[in-house]
C-alpha cells in the first residue's frame, strides 16, 4: 500500500486549480488531469518518490482510502489494507490518502512501526472525491468511479466481485443537509417534531447524524443528533468526567428499554463488516434525537440546561416510562491512590510523548501527567461496569510508563501501575452516578397489576 501526497494543481487551472475541480459521481470517468497528477509517495514498493494514478491503469481495481492519524477506525484499517494489497496485488492497487502534514505522518509511522506511509497534505484528490466522514474509500474500475463509501466495504468478497466485474451490494449514505446554526430547528425540522413542550421547546427526530453537538448561546440551547445516554452525560458533564460518561450511568430498567436509549457497541462489533454501515445508520436514524430551547426573554434568569433536563425527564417518562436522577450510589470501583512520598518516573530531557495504538490498544507515555494517563486508561474501559476512580492528589506529577499490553487488560495494566508506585484497590463506596429507573407512573401501573 502506498501513502501519497497530491501536489498542488497548475496555477493556470484557476484559483490554484482547486476551485475548478468538479466532484465525480459514481459512474463518471476519471479525468486525465487526475490520472496524470503527480503524487509524492513514501515507501513506494519500487522505491519511487513520485507516482501517478496512471501508473496503475492496468489494474482491475484501484482503491483510494482516506484516513487520518486521529481516526481510530482508520488506523485499525491500515494493517488490513496492507494484507489486501499483498493478497490481491496483481489485480489491485491500494493507495492511502490524507490531508495531514508529512511531519505528522512520519511521526505517527515511527511510533506505530507502521509499514504504511501516510498520505499527506492532499488538497486535490479529496476535491474530486468529497467525503463527510472517515474512514472513506474510493473504488475505481474500468477508468470510472465504481463506489464512494465507508471503508467497511473493503472486504475479500467485495474486492473479488470488483475484480470479476460483478456488482457490489452497498448501502448508500445520505448526503449532508444544508444545516446552519442560524436556522432554528423548529423551522428547519418542522416535519420531525416528536414532543413539543411549548412554542420554544421541542424534541425532534435525528436529521443527519454527521452533525452532532450540544451548543448553548444566549439565544438558544441546541442538542443535535444524540442518543439518550449521550444527552444525559452532556447534561451532567460537570458532575461526571468525560472518561466515565457511560459507566457512570446506572440502569434499573428493562433491557428492552435500555437498548432504545443506548448504542449497542457489542452488537456492532460482532456484526459482519459489510453489514455494519446499514445497521449503524438505521439505529441512529431511529434512536438519535435533537432538542432545542429558544430563549424568548434574554433578561430572564434562566438556566438552559435545567430546562433541557426537565424536558428530557418528561420526554423519557412519556415515551419510555423512565425517570432519572443524579445521586451517590454504593458501587464497586477500582480506586487508585499514589503515596505522597512517591517520586514520579519522569525522564528529564525527553520530549512529551503520548502514543496509543488502536489496533493493539498498547500505549507509551513519556513525561505525561498521571491524571492524563489514568484518564486514557479509564476511557478505554468506559463501558466496564466497574468504574476506574482515583484520588486526584499527586496526579499532576509527570510519569513515563510503557504499557506493553492492551489498556483493556486491566490486571496487566494494574500490575504495571503498581511497579510505578501506583496502587489499585477494588472497593465499594459511594460514587456520583446518573440513576435511571422506571417512572412513578409505570411503577404504579406495575404495582396495580400485582
Amino acid at each position: 500500500m502506498f501513502s501519497l501526497s497530491a501536489q498542488t494543481p497548475r496555477k493556470d487551472s484557476g484559483a490554484d486549480g482547486l476551485q475548478m475541480i468538479k466532484a465525480l459521481k459514481v459512474g463518471d470517468k476519471v479525468p486525465e488531469a487526475l490520472w496524470d497528477l503527480p503524487l509524492a509517495v513514501i515507501k513506494d514498493l519500487k522505491g519511487k518518490n513520485t507516482i501517478k494514478l496512471a501508473d496503475f491503469k492496468s489494474k482491475k481495481l484501484i482503491i483510494l482510502d482516506f484516513w487520518a492519524t486521529w481516526c481510530a477506525p482508520c488506523i485499525k484499517m491500515l494493517p488490513k489494507l496492507d494484507q489486501y494489497r499483498a493478497k490481491y496485488g496483481q489485480d489491485i492497487a491500494i493507495l492511502a490518502v490524507t490531508d495531514e502534514t508529512r511531519e505528522r505522518i512520519q511521526s505517527f509511522s515511527a511510533r506505530s512501526n507502521s509499514p504504511v506511509s501516510t498520505v499527506y497534505e492532499d488538497q486535490t484528490i479529496k476535491k474530486y472525491f468529497p467525503r463527510h466522514s472517515l474512514p472513506h474509500s474510493i473504488w475505481i474500475a474500468d477508468g470510472k468511479l465504481l463506489m464512494s463509501n465507508t471503508s467497511d466495504y473493503i472486504t475479500d468478497g467485495n474486492i473479488l466481485n470488483a475484480i470479476q466485474g460483478k456488482p457490489i451490494e452497498e448501502f448508500k449514505k445520505t448526503e449532508l443537509v444544508d444545516y446552519q446554526d442560524s436556522i432554528k430547528l423548529q423551522d428547519f425540522l418542522k416535519a420531525n417534531v416528536i414532543a413539543k413542550y411549548d412554542s420554544n421547546r421541542a424534541f425532534y427526530r435525528s436529521f443527519d447524524w454527521h452533525i452532532g453537538r450540544l451548543k448553548i448561546t444566549k439565544s438558544y440551547l441546541r442538542y443535535l443528533n444524540g442518543a439518550i445516554e449521550n444527552m444525559l452525560y452532556d447534561l451532567y458533564s460537570k458532575d461526571i468526567p468525560h472518561y466515565g460518561r457511560f459507566n457512570r450511568l446506572v440502569f434499573d430498567i428493562p433491557d428492552s428499554v435500555k437498548k432504545l436509549l443506548c448504542y449497542d457497541y457489542e452488537k456492532f462489533a460482532s456484526m459482519p463488516i459489510a453489514e455494519r454501515s446499514k445497521w449503524n445508520y438505521q439505529w441512529k436514524q431511529d434512536h438519535y434525537y435533537c432538542y432545542e430551547f429558544i430563549n424568548l426573554d434574554s433578561t430572564a434568569d434562566l438556566d438552559p440546561k435545567t430546562i433541557f433536563r426537565e424536558d428530557l425527564r418528561s420526554f423519557l417518562s412519556d415515551n419510555f416510562g423512565v425517570d432519572f436522577s443524579l445521586k451517590p450510589l454504593l458501587r464497586k470501583q477500582y480506586f487508585i491512590t499514589v503515596s505522597s512520598s512517591h517520586k514520579a518516573f519522569n525522564v528529564e530531557g525527553l520530549k512529551t510523548e503520548n502514543f496509543f495504538d488502536p489496533n493493539t490498544r498498547k500505549a507509551r507515555f513519556v513525561n505525561i501527567s498521571l491524571e492524563n494517563i489514568l484518564g486514557i486508561i479509564a476511557e478505554q474501559n468506559k463501558r466496564n461496569p466497574i468504574p476506574i476512580v482515583w484520588d486526584k492528589a499527586f496526579t499532576d506529577q509527570l510519569y513515563s510508563i510503557d504499557f506493553d499490553c492492551s489498556l483493556q487488560d486491566l490486571p496487566s495494566v494494574f500490575a504495571i501501575l503498581k511497579k510505578h508506585g501506583i496502587q489499585v484497590g477494588l472497593c465499594e463506596r459511594p460514587l456520583l452516578s446518573v440513576y435511571l429507573t422506571q417512572s412513578a407512573t409505570v411503577r404504579r401501573e406495575v404495582s396495580d397489576e400485582n
